[in-house]
Parts: C-alpha cells; sequence; structure tokens
C-alpha cells in the first residue's frame, strides 16, 4: 500500500484531516512511518494493528511516543476496542472472512452518515478474487476454501509450482462465492444495508476507497484520483520491471555468447576431424578408436553429471526442509516472545499496584505520626494542668493545716471568739 502514499494517501489526508488513522498489517513499517510523520505535523494520532510487526517498535515507540499506539494482535481480536477513528487502512490478512468481518466491526462502531474513510488494498489480481492465509488455523473451518503453497500466474486459476507467493497458503480457485479481498467488500456493501460507495484502482494489486456516499465525498475522491500521479507510478513500475529484464536479457545474451563460442570451437574441431578422415586408414582407425574412447567417456561423465544433478536436488530438498523447520521453529520462538511480553506486562501491572499501595500506607503512616504528635502534646498539656494541680492541693493542704491550728489556738485561750473568717472553717 505505502506505493500510493504520495499519490492517493497523503492527498485524502490533507483534506480530510483526521485526528485519529488505524493501520490494519504494518509488516516492515514502511507505510507507519509516513503516516506517523503526518501525525506528527498534524498532532494526529496512529492505531496500528499487527500480530508480528516487523520493524523496531520500541524505537518507533520511542520516536512518535505521543502519535503511536500498537495492537500486536490480529486485527479481529482487538479492531472493536479502537474508537473514533476517521481514516483505516487494510492491508492484513488477505482472505474474504478476515476482510468481511474487519469491514462489518467497523460498521457496527458509526452511524451511516459517520462512516470512516476505508482504504483497502489488494483489491486486484491477485487476491481480489483468491484468498490467501498466513495462518490457516486462525480461520474457522466452515470459511477456509481449499489451499496449498503454491505459486499463482496470471491469467490462471490453478495453482503452479514457482510463481508469485509460493511461500503462502494460497486458495486453490479463484472466482468461487466468499473467495478474495474485493469479493469480501462488495458482499459487505451488498449486506450492510446502508449507503456508501467505493472508487477502484486497477494497479499495483488494485486499492478500493471505500465511504459514505455524498456528493462531497464523491467529488473529493474523484479529484484526487483524477490529480494524482498514478500512472507515473505505475509507469516507473512498468520501468524497474524492463530494467530487471534487460539485465536478465544481457545475462542470457552473455550465456549464448559463450555458448556460441564453444560452438565455434566444436565446429573447428570437427573440421580438424575431418581433415584428419583425409589421412591414410591406419591413422583413421587410431582416430577412430580415440572417439570411441572419447563417447565412453562422455557417456561416463553424463552419468555422473546425472548423478551430481540428483545430489543436487536431494540436497536442495533437504536445506528446504532445513529453512522451513527454522521458518516454524521462528515462528514458535515468535509465540513465546508474545507470551513472555504478556506476562511481563501483568507482573509490571502488578507491581504498579504494589507501589501504589506502597505509597498509601506512606501517606497513611505520616497521618499517623501527626496524630501521635498530638496526641502527645495534649498529654504533656494535661501533665502541666496536673502538676499544678497538685502544687494548688499542696498549697490548699498546707494553708488549711496552719488555719487549723489557729483554730485551735483560740479554742485553747481564754480568748474563745473565734473570728468569723476561720468559723467555716472549723465546721470543715
Amino acid at each position: 500500500m505505502y506505493r500510493f502514499w504520495e499519490s492517493i494517501i497523503r492527498p485524502l489526508f490533507d483534506e480530510i484531516k483526521p485526528n485519529h488513522i488505524v493501520e490494519i498489517g504494518a509488516e516492515k513499517g514502511l507505510n507507519t512511518l509516513n503516516i506517523l510523520e503526518y501525525c506528527r505535523e498534524n498532532n494526529s494520532k496512529l492505531t496500528s494493528i499487527d500480530p508480528l510487526p516487523q520493524f523496531d517498535i520500541d524505537y518507533v515507540k520511542r520516536k512518535y511516543s505521543e502519535n503511536f499506539t500498537i495492537y500486536e494482535d490480529l486485527s479481529l481480536n482487538c479492531l472493536s476496542e479502537v474508537e473514533n477513528f476517521d481514516v483505516i487502512l487494510i492491508d492484513g490478512d488477505h482472505n474474504w472472512y478476515t476482510v468481511f468481518n474487519e469491514l462489518n466491526v467497523i460498521n457496527s462502531k458509526f452511524q451511516e452518515n459517520k462512516f470512516p474513510f476505508v482504504i483497502l488494498h489488494d483489491v486486484s489480481w491477485p487476491y481480489g478474487r483468491r484468498d490467501m492465509y498466513y495462518n490457516p488455523d486462525t480461520i474457522p473451518f466452515e470459511f477456509l476454501n481449499p489451499y496449498k503453497k503454491l505459486g499463482i500466474y496470471p491469467n490462471k486459476t490453478e495453482l503452479v509450482n514457482g510463481g508469485l507467493n509460493n511461500n503462502l497458503y494460497n486458495a486453490i480457485s479463484d472466482n468461487t462465492p466468499k473467495n478474495g479481498v474485493f469479493t469480501a467488500l462488495e458482499d459487505f456493501i451488498n449486506s450492510s444495508g446502508i449507503n456508501i460507495s467505493y472508487y477502484k484502482i486497477d494497479l499495483l494489486n488494485g486499492l478500493a476507497i471505500v465511504f459514505y456516499n455524498s456528493k462531497s465525498n464523491n467529488d473529493l475522491i474523484k479529484n484526487i484520483i483524477n490529480n494524482s500521479d498514478i500512472m507515473q507510478i505505475a509507469e516507473n513500475y512498468h520501468n524497474n520491471l524492463h530494467i530487471e529484464k534487460n539485465k536478465l536479457i544481457t545475462n542470457l545474451n552473455k550465456d549464448v555468447s559463450e555458448l556460441s563460442n564453444i560452438n565455434n570451437n566444436l565446429l573447428e574441431k570437427e573440421e580438424d576431424l575431418k581433415n584428419l578422415i583425409n589421412l591414410k586408414d591406419s591413422v583413421i582407425d587410431d582416430l577412430t578408436n580415440e572417439v570411441n574412447d572419447l563417447v565412453d567417456r562422455n557417456k561416463n561423465l553424463t552419468k555422473t553429471k546425472n548423478d551430481l544433478i540428483n545430489l543436487k536436488d536431494s540436497v536442495i530438498d533437504d536445506l528446504t526442509n532445513e529453512v522451513n523447520d527454522l521458518v516454524d521453529r521462528n515462528k514458535n520462538l515468535t509465540k513465546t516472545k508474545l507470551e513472555f511480553d504478556s506476562k511481563e506486562k501483568k507482573l509490571l501491572n502488578e507491581l504498579d499496584n504494589y507501589e501504589n499501595k506502597f505509597d498509601e500506607f506512606v501517606v497513611e503512616f505520616k497521618n499517623l505520626k501527626q496524630e501521635i504528635k498530638k496526641v502527645n502534646a495534649e498529654v504533656n498539656r494535661l501533665n502541666r494542668i496536673n502538676r499544678d494541680n497538685q502544687r494548688l492541693i499542696r498549697s490548699l493542704k498546707s494553708k488549711n493545716e496552719k488555719q487549723k491550728n489557729i483554730i485551735a489556738y483560740y479554742e485553747s485561750s481564754n480568748n474563745w471568739k473565734i473570728p468569723k473568717s476561720l468559723r467555716k472553717i472549723k465546721k470543715l
């Protein structure tokens, strides 16, 4: 899809000014980086979805931290969690089941007139009418078309040895129901019951732009396509193929030249043999014997050559099996890595919870220390009051003893009349 960036996708972004862009299928990140540069320039954000991205995610997160989110999962597992996007680019698993259900998930999240712009890749040959499965195990059995790991060739329904994408699981037949990316788009439009339309570009594996069917949207997409340099891109692609073809022709011409030199040498030898035939019978007999020896040697060499060819084929088969084993091991390692990453995230979340609880404990501990200080201060205040009361009691007791002594003095003397100020004390 990245080949359409300058001519179609970036001009569309410049017109609709999306705040949130979703990308299904990041792969090596070629288009991802283009979109992130746009997001950084326009204060937008990108959400990418890819179960096995083939670029340095940590580097991209550091560079575009405020603009970038990624789900390392299948689109049908996580697309429903993504909210409020303006445009979505679909270039993930190229089969009817996945694309049809991706479009239905998108439709379920929006009202009809808010349906986002959908940019859908691979709507032409080879996968417009033929399913491809990165991993057939992720597709329900009833939606799996018969498939083989064989290549695709233009204008041929049956798969071939070699051909395009012979390392992937391709549907054996094309142009059948529920088969291919473009078929999924047509079936979605027919079954959705909403007023949407699309424009299709049948170049570079095909691109479809799907949108809510309004005059403004139709005019917008028409203008972008009419003003695009898509034909120049196709011409450049054609020229690159032509260059590669010329390289092959040059190499073939070199091989033909070498074969011509060999043929000339053989012709010269043939002429020499003709001259030798004119020699005496004895010489001819000797030459005949030598030729016979050469024929025998050639037979032996031919046999040796055939043995070497068989050995080469056997070695190639062994290497192919080893490569396939390594690929399977790599998939298992990737799966294990995803599991470890998931466990790591879980442990980090638990650690964050413990840290939050510790922070709460520290706050409570500080509050408790403040309360203890207040209690200690109140205890000290009460102790001071108690000491003052003790001193007052002792003072009153001492004063009371003195007054009792005075009363006793008056009672024992002839002048027995007690002053009024001491009468109450006497009663006590």
